[in-house]
């Protein structure tokens, strides 16, 4: 499943990076968010979000869910993928597959195998 130009809402809490700190910091822009049978990733126009394969344990960090219909709300710790970083990221994806996004990650998250 791939859906891009899509709008992808960041939110940064309490995060620090080098050269970066914020309290707070959300920033809405385009993007596009794939599920393979091998990977998940989400790229915005700055660089990727994310990429991880779906037998890879950082799949646990990642933390899926529907805030509203038509909504793919991936959420997870800056330092689970970096230990440079801290804080908090949500990434809201708009986009019509989210039922299915979730539904697939969720299942795969539950049991690696599927």
């Amino acid at each position: 499943m791939l859906d891009e130009g899509i709008r992808v809402d960041v939110t940064l809490s309490r995060y620090r990076a080098p050269g970066r700190a914020f309290a707070y910091r959300r920033q809405v822009v385009s993007g596009a968010i794939v599920l393979t049978s091998e990977r998940v990733a989400a790229y915005v126009w700055w660089g990727t979000l994310f990429d991880v394969p779906l037998h890879d344990r950082r799949l646990s960090h990642l933390a899926f869910s529907l805030p509203r219909p038509g909504t793919l709300q991936v959420a997870f710790d800056a330092e689970a993928f970096d230990d440079r970083r801290s804080g908090r990221v949500r990434l809201r994806f708009q986009t019509d597959r989210a039922d299915a996004m979730v539904e697939r990650l969720n299942r795969v998250c539950a049991d690696p195998r599927t």
